[in-house]
This record gives C-alpha cells, sequence and structure tokens, in this order.
C-alpha cells in the first residue's frame, strides 16, 4: 500500500507536469503542518510533497494549490489538473476520490 506521503509525491508530479500549471503551493501553511506533523510523530511532508491527502470512511480527499498560466484559459487548466490528479490517484490503487483544485496566482507564462 502506498504511504500518504508518497501518494501526495506522485500527485505533486502530476500535477506539476500539466500544460498551464506553473507551480503548486502548500495546501497547510507550515506552521499548521508542522504542528500536525509534531501531534502525529513528526510525519511531517518532504518540501517536496505539496498535493494533500486526507483518508476519510468513505474517500480520500486530494487538495490542490497551483500557479496557473495566463497562456491557457485558467479553468482548462483547473480542469486538466484535476483529471492528472484522479489518473495518478487511480494508478497508485485510489478508487473513491474527492478533487479539489485552487489556482492561488495566475501569471504570464515563463519559459520552462
Amino acid at each position: 500500500m502506498t504511504t500518504d506521503s508518497e501518494l501526495a509525491r506522485s500527485l505533486t508530479a502530476a500535477v506539476t507536469a500539466i500544460h498551464g500549471v506553473t507551480a503548486v503551493f502548500p495546501v497547510r501553511a507550515i506552521r499548521q503542518a508542522a504542528s500536525e506533523g509534531i501531534a502525529s510523530a513528526l510525519d511531517i511532508p518532504a518540501p517536496d510533497v505539496v498535493v494533500d491527502v486526507a483518508r476519510g470512511a468513505d474517500a480520500v480527499t486530494i487538495t490542490a494549490h497551483i500557479g496557473a498560466s495566463t497562456g491557457r484559459p485558467t479553468p482548462e487548466t483547473l480542469a486538466a489538473a484535476a483529471d492528472a490528479l484522479r489518473a495518478a490517484a487511480t494508478a497508485e490503487g485510489v478508487e473513491n476520490s474527492m478533487i479539489f483544485v485552487k489556482a492561488r496566482l495566475i501569471a504570464k507564462p515563463t519559459p520552462r
């Protein structure tokens, strides 16, 4: 079984690869993540894990905050990011997921 950190790392890579995504930002504030990490045996996500994974009784909630390029309509970028997250989660064995993607920054395209 994939750990939540491994799953989050895979999901972060999947959303980062989407055309129009310029950045992926941490969903939770560092202080919040740190305090939760201390409370759960210091299981603080690595810096390259910025997609949030929360397991519930009925589904896995996946949340990503992204930067979007003005070179592609933001709604298209958000939809593509959600599709990529769902596909990556399914590939990792997550059958029932709820996907949330939020654009936190919209900027001019920059060369990668």
